[in-house]
C-alpha cells in the first residue's frame, strides 16, 4: 500500500488550514488530517505512527505513540497524548518542533511538519523576566480576567476559545494565529467581531462554516459557490413533508431547477442550458437538456427532452422520451413514445407501442405494442408484437404489420398478417394468416399457411400450399409445385397436386441424375404396375412403320446374369448382387437408339420403343409361321388328293373284280 504526503483537512469554502490546540489540563493535541492512496481519499482501518523531532530532518526524537485508525473518505481524527504521555515542558522548552507521520510502519513520509504555536501555556510580552513556561493555568486564581485595548501577543493560549469575543483585525498580530493554532469549529461566526474581512483564495460566505468535520449552513438555507464570480454550485434546500430533499444545481449559471411545490430531489451535474421542471429528476450535463418527467434521468448531450416519468436518455441529441418508464440510449432525433418502450440509439426511430423497441438504425418505427425493430433502415414493426431484424426499405420498405408477424431483414418485404414470416430477401408479400416465405425475391404466400421456399416469382396462393424455385405457382389447396428452369410460370391445376420441373432432371437417392429426367438410386413401384405414355394418333405426324427384320435384330441379343463391380456401385444408380439384363456394346450394333454415354464416356441403355418393336418381332414371327404352316397345309392336302386318287382306283379294281366273279 503507497500513501501519498499527509495534509491537513483542506476547507473547500475557506481554503483555511484548519488544526485543533492542546488543553494543558489533559495534554492532549487534537490532530485531524487527510490521507490518500495513488491520489484518492482512502477509507478503512490502518496504524499510523506520530512521532515529535526537535529538527525537519534528522535530529533527536522527543516523543512518539502509534494509534490503529479508522479513516473515512481520507479524514481521521486523533488524539495525541492519549496513549504515551508527552514528556513534561516538551513545547515550551523547544523553540522548534516537527511532526513525523508513518503509515503501516513504512517510511516516514517527508517533510515532517512544523509546529509552531501550540495552545498549551501563555507566554506574556509584558513579563519578560518570567522564565518561558513559567506562568501555567495553575498559577492564575479563578477570578482573574486579562483585560486589553492592544495586541494580545502570545505564542499559546488556553482554554476552547468559546469565550473569546470581539476580536478584531487591530488585535492580531501579522501571522500570529495560524491553521494550526485553531481547533476545529473554534471560530465561528459570533466569536468574528463586524470590522474582520478574511482575505483568502477564494471567498467565505456568511453562515457558512466547519462544524465537527462537515460544512454547509444549519439553517434552511441555499448554499452558493462561486467561480471567478460565476455560480459553479447551488445548493437549494427543500422539503416533501418531513423529509429534507434538497436541489442541487452544478456547473453554467445557465443550467435551472424549477422551484415549486414538490419540485425536490432534483440534481444538474454539469453543462449549460439544461433545465429540470419535475421533481426527483437528473441531467448529468450536457447542454440545453430539459427533463419534464419525475424521477427521469439524461445522461449527457444536447438538446434532449423526457416527459414521461421514470424515463431515461443516455446521450445524443435531440432524443425524446415521452413515454413512462421509456429510455433512449443514445443517437439522435429518437422518440420513445410508448410507455416502457425502448430506442438503444440509432437516428430518427420511433418507439410508439407499448413495450416496444428499436435496436438503432436509421428511419425505423415500432408503432405495435410490444414490437421490435433491430436496426436497418426505414422498417416499420406495426404489428402488435411484430418483429422486424433489420435490412432496408427502399421505397415501400420492411413492414410486419399482422400481430405476431416477422420479417427478417432485406428490403420491401411484407408481412401483413397475422403470425406471417417473410425471412429475408427483397419485395416478398405474406399476406395470409400463417404465411411464410423464406427469402429470395417478388415470392406471395397468399394462402393460409402457405409456404413459399425461396427463389424468385413464386406464388403459394392458397391454404396448406407450396411453391419455391423460379416462377412456381401453387394456385390450389394442398399443392406443391417446384419449378426450375420452366420458360414462364409453371402452374399448378387441380387440389392436391405434387409438380416438379426440373431442367436437368430428378434424382431420386442420388445427387447426381446423370442427365435423366428422372433418376431413382433404387427401386420404383406403383399399384397397377403400369406406366403410361401420351399415344393418341392425333398427337402424332411423320408416323412411319418398322422396319421389317425386329425379330431377328432382336434375337440376335443376348441376355446375361451379372453383378456391378466397386466403380460402378459407388459412383453410380446401381446396386449390388444379382442382375439380368443386356450388354450395351452388343446392343449399341442392334439397337444404337437404345444406346447413350454419361459424361464419364459410360454407356447406359434405354430401352426405346420396346414394346412396339416386340409387337412387330411377333408380327413378322407369326408370318414366317403362317408361311410355314400354308406350305404344310398345300403338301398335305396335296398328299390326301393322290391318297384318294389311290383309293378311287382301288375301289374300281374291286368293284371290276366284283363284278367278274
Amino acid at each position: 500500500m503507497k500513501f501519498s504526503h499527509m495534509h491537513f483537512l483542506v476547507i473547500i469554502i475557506s481554503s483555511l488550514f484548519l488544526v485543533s490546540s492542546l488543553t494543558a489540563q489533559e495534554h492532549l493535541l487534537n490532530y485531524q488530517g487527510r490521507l490518500t492512496e495513488d491520489g484518492a481519499p482512502f477509507d478503512g482501518e490502518t496504524d499510523i505512527s506520530f512521532t515529535l523531532y526537535d529538527a525537519e530532518t534528522g535530529g533527536n526524537e522527543l516523543w512518539s505513540e502509534k494509534h490503529s485508525l479508522e479513516v473515512q473518505n481520507g479524514i481521521f481524527n486523533v488524539l495525541l497524548g492519549s496513549l504515551e504521555d508527552f514528556p513534561r515542558n516538551i513545547f515550551s522548552v523547544n523553540d522548534e518542533l516537527y511532526l513525523g507521520i508513518t503509515v503501516n510502519d513504512g517510511d516516514e513520509m517527508e517533510p515532517r511538519s512544523r509546529i509552531t504555536s501550540v495552545v498549551y501555556a501563555a507566554r506574556s510580552a509584558v513579563a519578560a523576566t518570567v522564565d518561558d513556561g513559567v506562568i501555567t493555568g495553575g498559577k492564575l486564581v479563578d477570578d482573574i480576567d486579562i483585560m486589553t485595548s492592544g495586541t494580545i501577543e502570545a505564542s499559546t493560549f488556553m482554554g476552547d476559545g468559546s469565550e473569546l469575543t470581539g476580536i478584531v483585525a487591530d488585535h492580531i498580530s501579522p501571522e500570529s494565529v495560524g491553521s494550526e493554532e485553531l481547533a476545529d469549529g473554534a471560530i465561528t461566526s459570533d466569536k468574528l467581531a463586524d470590522d474582520i474581512d478574511i482575505e483568502t483564495s477564494g471567498k467565505i460566505i456568511a453562515d457558512i462554516y466547519l462544524i465537527n468535520g462537515w460544512i454547509g449552513t444549519e439553517e434552511e438555507e441555499s448554499v452558493e459557490v462561486r467561480v471567478n464570480n460565476e455560480p459553479v454550485l447551488k445548493i437549494l434546500p427543500e422539503f416533501f413533508q418531513e423529509d429534507f430533499l434538497p436541489n442541487v444545481v452544478i456547473g453554467s449559471s445557465s443550467n435551472e431547477i424549477e422551484v415549486g411545490e414538490f419540485m425536490v430531489a432534483s440534481t444538474i451535474s454539469g453543462g449549460t442550458d439544461n433545465t429540470i421542471e419535475e421533481a426527483a429528476a437528473t441531467i448529468s450535463g450536457g447542454r440545453s437538456n430539459q427533463v419534464n418527467g419525475f424521477s427521469s434521468t439524461i445522461g449527457g448531450g444536447s438538446d434532449n427532452s423526457i416527459s414521461g416519468s421514470y424515463s431515461g436518455i443516455g446521450g445524443g441529441r435531440d432524443n425524446m422520451a415521452n413515454g413512462s418508464n421509456s429510455t433512449i440510449g443514445g443517437g439522435r432525433d429518437n422518440s420513445a413514445i410508448g410507455d416502457y418502450s425502448t430506442i438503444i440509439g440509432g437516428w430518427s426511430n420511433e418507439a410508439n407501442g407499448i413495450y416496444s423497441t428499436i435496436g438503432g438504425g436509421r428511419d425505423n418505427t415500432a408503432d405495435g405494442d410490444y414490437s421490435f425493430v433491430a436496426g436497418g433502415y426505414n422498417n416499420i414493426a406495426s404489428g402488435n408484437g411484430s418483429f422486424v431484424s433489420g435490412g432496408e426499405l427502399s421505397f415501400h420498405g420492411n413492414e410486419a404489420s399482422g400481430r405476431n408477424s416477422f420479417v427478417g431483414g432485406g428490403n420491401g418485404n411484407t408481412a401483413s398478417a397475422n403470425n406471417s414470416f417473410v425471412g429475408g430477401g427483397r419485395d416478398n408479400t405474406a399476406n395470409a394468416s400463417g404465411g411464410f416465405i423464406a427469402g429470395g425475391n417478388d415470392n406471395f404466400a397468399s394462402g393460409p399457411n402457405a409456404f413459399v421456399g425461396g427463389g424468385s416469382g413464386n406464388e403459394a396462393m392458397e391454404s396448406n400450399s407450396f411453391a419455391a424455385g423460379q416462377t412456381a405457382k401453387a394456385n390450389h389447396t394442398r399443392t406443391f409445385v417446384w419449378s426450375g428452369e420452366f420458360i414462364g410460370d409453371f402452374e399448378s391445376t387441380a387440389n392436391s397436386q405434387f409438380l416438379i420441373e426440373a431442367g436437368n432432371g430428378v434424382g431420386i437417392n442420388t445427387n447426381d441424375p446423370g442427365g435423366f429426367d428422372l433418376a431413382v438410386n433404387g427401386t420404383a413401384a406403383n399399384t397397377t404396375g403400369q406406366w403410361s405414355v401420351f399415344s393418341d394418333a392425333r398427337l402424332k405426324h411423320n408416323i412411319e412403320n418398322l422396319d421389317y427384320g425386329m425379330l431377328d435384330r432382336l434375337l440376335s441379343l443376348h441376355g446375361y446374369t451379372f453383378e456391378y463391380n466397386s466403380k460402378a456401385i459407388e459412383g453410380r444408380i446401381v446396386n449390388d448382387g444379382k442382375h439380368i439384363g443386356l450388354l450395351a456394346q452388343e446392343v449399341e450394333q442392334v439397337f444404337p437408339e437404345w444406346v447413350d454415354k454419361d459424361k464419364e464416356g459410360y454407356y447406359f441403355v434405354t430401352e426405346r420403343g420396346f414394346t412396339a418393336i416386340v409387337i412387330e418381332a411377333l408380327r413378322e414371327l407369326r408370318e414366317e409361321k403362317d408361311a410355314e404352316i400354308a406350305i404344310l397345309k398345300q403338301e398335305k392336302n396335296s398328299k390326301i388328293e393322290q391318297l384318294i386318287q389311290r383309293l378311287n382306283k382301288l375301289e374300281n379294281v374291286v368293284s371290276h373284280l366284283k363284278d367278274s366273279m
